[in-house]
């Protein structure tokens, strides 16, 4: 009999098989046979058992084999001959096993989504962020925060109550709705600054020292609300002594290159235009993929959504994938926290890859070359150093692969935008002859 494709959505398929009870009979047969010929049993030579005993022994084994051989084999013959783009592995749900009867099985079946992208043509309504620029006063923030770095700290005397400009000394533990603590950890807060949860900050100011508090901190994530406790102790309190800004302190911090407060102030001005540069195009890529996901609405199955949450766990060094084995971790309770940016990250990855199909658009060998050097002046080390690496094993090579031909698909929509495209070298004739990474 035929298997019998269901639609479930349009990501996943339902495969209905069912093997006749003669054809199982007919393959346990088969497999006995083997079984007769190879096994040695007390009292009989090699080959030369009772075949009652043989299937008296075997056939129970020898059935479920056959079951599994059968069932295997038929569902993934289904599964080429519909040229299935599956992902994951099939959950196959058995009806009960009973020698005599028909095997019926029903299998579920998760796709790569490969949905058709359109409205890139023009981005009419778009909406960007207004562009970080760089200004004197950003200048003097990035100044100060490394001024920071070379500060002296001593106790406050004379008083155990906090104040914005303290550096306080805590204990932090954190719980969030629905989970256990974590264990308390010492931490350091400059009050006023409110580079941890603003809701700290505004907490610590006013308690004395060796006071315990609860600060609450309500958020949305997504469409629901959460809340996560932040027990705080203060252990002590200490002022922050800056060194003054001098030509003579800008020559001890140990860059040849910078000698006076304009050197300092110059260089600080050109590493922040480089990172701002970049974090504006970044947020302009995202609203393109923010407006294409509008515009193209499709379904991504769980089986991605929540392997794609693994690999962010594994990323924040939530767990360490040279001691977990992350593909066995589950992930229930890290959907809501995670979820969200999974999903995003993968309609991207997606919108991404549909884009470079529809387009035709296909790294060159030049295009490789462009972004090994890239990444190479990225991290300071020799273009042959980084060779190395992103070619060290065919994962690394399938996702290099796959980010080069992700940034060419953004440049292409960035030109459809009316973007800027940074020039990208052309492939040479005899580069296009050398083998490209595989996929």
């Amino acid at each position: 009999m035929e298997p019998i494709i269901t639609d479930i959505d349009e990501v996943t398929k339902q495969i209905e098989i069912n093997v006749p009870a003669t054809e199982v009979e007919a393959k346990i047969k088969e497999e006995l046979d083997k079984v007769a010929k190879r096994v040695t049993l007390k009292g009989f030579r090699k080959g030369k058992a009772p075949r009652a005993m043989v299937e008296k022994l075997y056939k129970g084994s020898a059935y479920y084999e056959v079951v599994d051989k059968l069932i295997g084999e038929t569902l993934f013959n289904t599964i080429r001959e519909q040229k299935l783009n599956y992902v994951g592995e099939p959950e196959v749900k058995m009806e009960d096993l009973e020698e005599g009867k028909d095997i019926v099985c029903k299998a579920t079946v998760y796709l790569q989504p490969e949905p058709e992208i359109t409205g890139y043509d023009k981005f009419d309504g778009i909406k960007f962020q207004d562009k970080m620029v760089v200004d004197d006063s950003k200048v003097e923030e990035a100044a100060n925060n490394i001024v920071r770095n070379f500060a002296e700290h001593k106790d406050v005397t004379g008083r155990d109550t906090a104040q914005n400009g303290d550096v306080a000394k805590v204990e932090l533990q954190i719980t969030h709705e629905g989970e256990e603590p974590h264990k308390a950890e010492p931490a350091t807060i400059r009050l006023g600054d409110a580079r941890l949860v603003k809701e700290i900050d505004d907490g610590v100011v006013g308690m004395k020292i060796g006071e315990e508090k609860d600060i609450v901190n309500e958020h949305m994530h997504g469409e629901e609300k959460h809340t996560t406790t932040y027990h705080v102790k203060l252990l002590g309190l200490q002022e922050e002594i800056l060194p003054e800004l001098t030509d003579e302190f800008v020559a001890k911090m140990g860059d040849a290159n910078l000698k006076t407060v304009a050197d300092f102030k110059a260089d600080i001005r050109k590493h922040l235009e480089i990172n701002y540069k970049d974090m504006n195009e970044s947020n302009e890529n995202r609203a393109i993929i923010e407006f294409l996901s509008e515009k193209n609405q499709f379904k991504i199955p769980q089986l991605l959504i929540d392997n794609m949450i693994r690999y962010m766990l594994a990323e924040f060094r939530f767990v360490d994938p040279e001691k977990v084995d992350v593909r066995k971790i589950d992930v229930t309770q890290f959907r809501d926290h995670y979820g969200e940016e999974a999903t995003r990250r993968l309609r991207e990855q997606i919108i991404r890859r549909q884009v470079a199909k529809q387009e035709k658009i296909e790294p060159q060998m030049a295009d490789y070359n462009y972004e090994v050097e890239k990444l190479a002046a990225t991290h300071g080390v020799s273009a042959e150093e980084a060779r190395k690496q992103l070619f060290s094993s065919h994962e690394s090579i399938t996702m290099f692969h796959e980010m080069v031909a992700g940034e060419m698909v953004m440049d292409f929509l960035r030109g459809k935008a009316g973007l800027e495209v940074k020039p990208r070298p052309e492939a040479k004739k005899e580069e296009t002859t050398e083998e490209a990474p595989a996929e």
